[in-house]
């Protein structure tokens, strides 16, 4: 089931990072695409 709201991952002492699945895989959203990625997926 796909989440209602973007979870968000963070290792000690870093930047949150924000990963998306796709298909059979998951990736890690890149930077330039989050605005874009959160828009189209959580409105």
């Amino acid at each position: 089931m796909a989440s209602s709201r973007p979870i968000w991952m963070r290792a000690e002492g870093a930047e949150p990072v924000l990963y998306e699945r796709r298909n059979n895989s998951t990736r890690q959203v890149p930077a330039d695409e989050l605005e874009a990625f959160l828009a189209e997926r959580f409105g």
